[in-house]
């Protein structure tokens, strides 16, 4: 998170992330945010580096109720991912996926937010929070141990969209773009929570790679167009 601030997880329970388990300990592999007793939400693009066989092997985990991610969290092993069957991996393009786990989140700081609507309204300039462990240095790519969080707002659509265009990089409907200036979401903080008002409004999904870039913010999936097909997936 670049220019972010350290965040605790008493404030936001429902935070949590991907890792593997290796014979050298712990790898982490993304975001994620617990929305119900047995589910996660995470960023499609996160779950191709939560393989099939590592779920078969029974080394795959949704870790939470921490704010340092290597310690005193809490470990819930995956049963099962969903991916989007329209997610794009060129564009990332309906990059929302799904985790359904063995064992409850029912940790005194395990707690699912509320997602969403369908017709939710995305106001441009209203603030909303970005969490995540991801890089404080665009440039040293490297995983950090506190949760941070960083404030930001939320950006013309059309703008975003055209300032991407100039670049060679599609922003459609099924995304939204926030950040502020020094302050954005960066590299491993991917399939992270984007929260207003305490209801999960986007995961963090794509940017420019100039993390904090005036005209080229953090691109989220927008949770409304999907509000439909998590329920669905969860009363299956």
């Amino acid at each position: 998170m670049i220019g972010g601030t350290p965040a605790d997880i008493e404030d936001y329970p429902s935070m949590a992330y991907l890792f593997v388990e290796k014979a050298a300990g712990y790898d982490y592999r993304g975001g994620a945010a617990i929305i119900g007793m047995y589910w996660a939400i995470t960023a499609a693009h996160c779950l191709i580096f939560i393989p099939d066989f590592l779920i078969k092997s029974k080394s795959a985990f949704i870790g939470s109720n921490t704010s340092y991610w290597e310690n005193n969290f809490v470990k819930h092993q995956i049963i099962k991912k969903y991916v989007h069957a329209q997610f794009n991996k060129k564009e990332l393009d309906f990059d929302i996926g799904l985790v359904k786990v063995h064992n409850p989140f029912d940790g005194i700081y395990e707690k699912p937010i509320k997602l969403a609507v369908v017709n939710y309204g995305y106001n441009e300039a209203t603030a909303a929070l970005a969490l995540g462990w991801g890089t404080t240095d665009p440039l040293a790519y490297s995983v950090v141990s506190r949760l941070r969080l960083a404030e930001v707002k939320l950006k013309n659509f059309k703008i975003c969209q055209e300032n991407y265009a100039k670049v060679g990089d599609l922003v459609t409907n099924t995304m939204i773009c926030a950040g502020a200036p020094g302050k954005d979401a960066c590299v491993y903080d991917s399939g992270g929570p984007l929260y207003q008002n305490d209801v999960l409004i986007g995961l963090i999904s794509w940017g420019s790679g100039k993390c904090g870039h005036r005209d080229l913010p953090s691109v989220y999936t927008k949770l409304s167009m999907f509000n439909q097909w998590i329920k669905s997936n969860l009363e299956k």
